[in-house]
């Protein structure tokens, strides 16, 4: 087997995505970053702040504004490829006696969509264009340009929608998520480092050359642990919903899993859909929540270490194949996709890993 080699990070500062400022991986510690299939990638880690303010001087700049939330890009590299890009939202000054230090927040790009609310209409419209159309939305305001641009890798679904006054007012991150879990014409989206949109009929391959085991045999790659949870606190099979209008008025729509209540009991929901004005929007989010909520929600979590899974090749959306062979009561065997990748790097670029897995719909 070859020797392993620890991987080798790079964090990056950038203001606004646009300029590089500066690289201050050497200061950088207690690193933990994660990214999530269709969701918000996160940054987190400390540093000195001598340090910080010793690099700062050097490079000729103010600590206290080159590092600033909703201003600051952090983008983080691993073994010379981009993960993905972030921008600070908290740049805390934490001052004791022995350790003054500057911990620092970081979201990914979706979330620079995030607090913008929608009045676009679309009709007959491709539903990935639709989704495109949110963040043009979003940016078309006074101030509200920021900086994302339509990548080359876009799917077409062959699905056309619309969306008229049913969303008015709608947030705007919500509603580019809210069409990607719709019952036709699915489809996958991420932000690359540089802030380019990209779609995807899905993220990631199957993958039957990862083979995660526990306990560890030898033959694979062998879990530190597994996690299975459980819970049918939230499991509902009938979803009621309401969107807007008064008393009489008020559009609704019921949508039922006949199964599923059969198989537990009868759970109902009464679900409020404010921002839609139209019966079909209506019918779409219930049936889309319904298919999601009448099943247990059971993601399993398996940890691994770094020195067995290399993330430049691994990726989230990717069909994994995991087996726990020894209890009968955690029963993992079979493909999963991986949902969520979260990862926690110490000071010698060791990595654990924790990917959440979902074997729906696979």
């Amino acid at each position: 087997m070859d020797e392993y080699v620890p991987p080798r990070y790079t964090i990056e500062l950038w203001h606004r995505g646009k300029t590089k400022v500066a690289d201050i991986t050497r200061l950088c510690q207690d690193i933990d970053w994660s990214m999530t299939r269709n969701g918000v990638e996160s940054l987190d880690f400390n540093m000195s702040m001598p340090d910080w303010e010793e690099k700062c001087r050097r490079i000729g700049e103010n600590p206290n504004t080159i590092l600033k939330p909703w201003v600051s890009d952090i983008k983080i590299k691993r073994n010379g490829e981009y993960l993905f890009g972030s921008v600070a939202v908290e740049a805390n000054r934490n001052l004791n006696t022995d350790n003054a230090r500057v911990l620092v927040q970081c979201d990914g790009y979706l979330n620079l969509i995030d607090a913008r609310y929608l009045n676009g209409r679309w009709k007959g419209i491709e539903t990935t264009d639709i989704a495109w159309g949110v963040i043009q939305e979003a940016q078309n305001r006074p101030n509200g340009d920021v900086g994302i641009t339509r990548g080359s890798k876009q799917y077409r679904t062959g699905i056309r929608r619309d969306r008229m006054d049913d969303w008015e007012d709608i947030n705007a991150k919500d509603a580019l998520v809210s069409l990607t879990n719709l019952q036709d014409g699915k489809f996958d989206f991420r932000f690359t480092y540089d802030r380019k949109f990209e779609t995807f009929q899905t993220l990631g391959n199957k993958r039957p050359d990862v083979v995660v085991h526990y306990p560890d045999d030898g033959l694979g790659i062998g879990a530190i642990r597994m996690e299975l949870p459980q819970s049918g606190a939230n499991l509902y099979n009938n979803i009621i919903g309401k969107a807007s209008g008064m008393g009489e008025e008020t559009i609704r729509y019921s949508a039922e899993d006949v199964l599923s209540q059969q198989e537990f009991i009868l759970r109902e929901k009464v679900q409020l859909y404010n921002s839609i004005k139209n019966l079909s929007t209506l019918a779409g989010h219930c049936e889309a929540d319904v298919a999601v909520m009448s099943r247990l929600v059971d993601l399993p979590r398996v940890t691994v270490r770094g020195t067995q899974f290399d993330l430049n090749n691994i990726g989230v959306g990717d069909r994994i194949v995991v087996e726990q062979s020894k209890y009968s009561s955690c029963p993992l065997s079979g493909y999963y996709r991986i949902e969520q990748l979260s990862v926690k790097v110490d000071e010698n670029m060791s990595e654990e890993i924790t990917l959440t897995l979902d074997n729906y719909d696979l």
